[in-house]
């Protein structure tokens, strides 16, 4: 298949995505309006990570015309596609209610702690003395766990969700294409940074441009994000399966693998 095509393709195959999961969204909202769903981090993580995808499908040039191809904010917004989706898989794709409720204690452990962060220095003298005193609250609970180790500890500063590795993460994920798709997102955490090093090595005039070289590498970024956008989806849809379409369901059978073998 020429790139430019790859790159078509999946871009076609990220709003097919969109398409089939927005019922979710809304029947997930509907729901929780009726009180009949109240699991507020599936509402959050499920809505950014269909947001996310509809802002990037927004930036993907499709006919060839003198708009560029944006790299940096297309990065930008796989990366956090993988984030969401590890912390869907973290917060949500639990194996037994003790593991469900440690990391419901470390993600309140994580926003009691960030929101303290922000009001110590906005709010000085005025901060309010709740969120330090519940991160205490929970780290005791984490502490507690019968499931604590000492991997967890770097946890106690409020600053990650995570206490597996971006490493480990991936091989859950990705099972032998992790390696692969490691590579991906450290070419993706390149275009990140405020001064992204790959542009340092091209022609001033194709920083932005919408080309075939361009093309090709985009296209395989597009296939790992619509590939944790599959399982981000499957993961919502295994607690909330009423929501579950034909067009849905085809969707994560064609990301079953991250590439096919």
């Amino acid at each position: 298949m020429h790139s430019s095509d790859h790159y078509t393709g999946q871009r076609q195959i990220l709003i097919n995505g969109i398409n089939a999961f927005e019922p979710v969204i809304v029947q997930l909202h509907a729901a929780y309006k009726r009180q009949e769903f109240p699991d507020w981090p599936t509402i959050v993580l499920a809505t950014t990570a269909q947001t996310s995808a509809i802002s990037m499908f927004k930036i993907l040039p499709f006919e060839r015309r003198r708009e560029p191809l944006d790299k940096r904010s297309i990065a930008s917004i796989i990366r956090n596609i993988v984030d969401t989706h590890d912390a869907l898989d973290f917060l949500v794709n639990t194996a037994t209610s003790e593991e469900y409720d440690l990391h419901r204690n470390i993600l309140g452990l994580y926003l009691a702690t960030r929101i303290a962060n922000v009001q110590s220095k906005i709010a000085g003298e005025r901060a309010s003395g709740f969120y330090p005193r519940a991160a205490s609250s929970y780290w005791a609970k984490i502490q507690a766990s019968k499931l604590y180790r000492n991997s967890m500890h770097r946890l106690r500063r409020g600053e990650s969700l995570f206490y597996a590795t971006r490493v480990q993460r991936v091989e859950k994920a990705c099972g032998a294409h992790a390696e692969f798709v490691l590579g991906v997102i450290a070419d993706l955490s390149t275009y990140v940074h405020s001064v992204p090093p790959a542009l340092w090595f091209s022609e001033v005039t194709e920083l932005y441009a919408d080309t075939n070289q361009q093309r090709a590498i985009v296209g395989v970024w597009l296939r790992v994000a619509n590939y944790y956008l599959a399982r981000c989806f499957s993961i919502v849809l295994d607690i909330f399966p009423a929501a579950a379409t034909t067009d849905l369901d085809t969707f994560i059978s064609q990301h079953e693998a991250v590439f096919a073998a």
